[in-house]
């Protein structure tokens, strides 16, 4: 065989194919790949804006129909589904709504009911729906009163509930046996706006003392008539002073609540025993022990 290079038999064929092979095989530069994501990514983008758009106008226009279809088909209300958590009652609500008889439901505005419900201070917030053909629905949420407070407004000595958040309200549907049973709270700021008590920021504290009454001595709590607060944040003791139906002083430091009533307990057994009806003041803020003062100004 000669020394010349042996020729290869081969056609164009081979060399395209081969060719074509080594250039699909070469790997894509990154820029390359992140256009090609970007590219895609606002495919994306703009075809899930279309859809949401397609379904928002969907819905829309679903109940546009749904509402003009119900009105042509409503009724005048035959009655009116009432619930609440509270103390208003179905009567209080008819006469305060007065809607007309023989009003058609998809005539009442169930938005400015709800507003109306909930500018009235006991009504923590409404919820109004239409039932079709002929039911209205109100749910009401109310502030549930822990104590009561006695104000002047204009001159004239108002009482207000207050609730477990220091919400101020006038009393509505409430039993008058119910408002003389709340204790009266004194001295909260007597800060009005509108002719309306701005709420007690001291609520969290009361709410704390008076669980801890609840929970250690829930017969006693039932004789307390007042809790005065205007010393609760002085700075040399801030306390809790209580007036039961008997006319006894109960002084409570702002902390540690436990182990005074611990010894309010002892104190109290202690006069029972020893038929002390006249206690004047019982003073529980000396650590460890309380100071108790008879009337006729005999201390033990």
């Amino acid at each position: 065989m000669s020394g010349k290079a042996r020729k290869t038999n081969g056609t164009w064929r081979d060399l395209k194919d081969g060719s074509g092979k080594a250039r699909r095989g070469s790997p894509m530069s990154g820029k390359a790949k992140l256009r090609i994501a970007w590219i895609w990514t606002k495919r994306a983008f703009w075809i899930t804006l279309f859809i949401g758009l397609c379904l928002l106008l969907f819905l829309l226009w679903k109940k546009m129909n749904i509402e003009d279809f119900a009105a042509d088909y409503s009724n005048p209300i035959s009655r009116i589904e009432f619930k609440t958590d509270g103390a208003v009652s179905g009567d209080w609500l008819n006469k305060f709504l007065s809607i007309p008889r023989k009003t058609k439901l998809s005539d009442v505005n169930i938005f400015d009911v709800k507003m109306s419900l909930e500018k009235v201070e006991q009504i923590k917030s409404a919820e109004v729906e239409r039932a079709y053909p002929d039911i209205l629905r109100i749910k009401i949420k109310e502030h549930k009163p822990i104590l009561k407070a006695i104000f002047a407004v204009n001159g004239i000595e108002r009482i207000y509930a207050m609730s477990d958040e220091g919400i101020f309200f006038t009393p509505i549907c409430l039993p008058p046996e119910f408002l003389a049973s709340l204790i009266r709270l004194k001295g909260a700021p007597e800060i009005l706006q509108n002719g309306i008590p701005q709420p007690c920021a001291d609520a969290g504290k009361i709410v704390e003392f008076l669980g801890h009454a609840q929970a250690h001595m829930p017969q006693e709590l039932k004789n307390w008539r007042e809790i005065d607060i205007s010393q609760l944040h002085s700075r040399v003791l801030p306390v809790f002073e209580v007036r039961t139906s008997l006319g006894t002083k109960i002084i409570f430091r702002d902390s540690n609540y436990k182990k005074q009533f611990d010894n309010l307990e002892y104190v109290l057994r202690y006069a029972k025993e020893k038929y002390l009806n006249s206690i004047e003041r019982i003073d529980l803020t000396p650590e460890g022990m309380a100071n108790v003062k008879l009337s006729g100004d005999i201390s033990k």
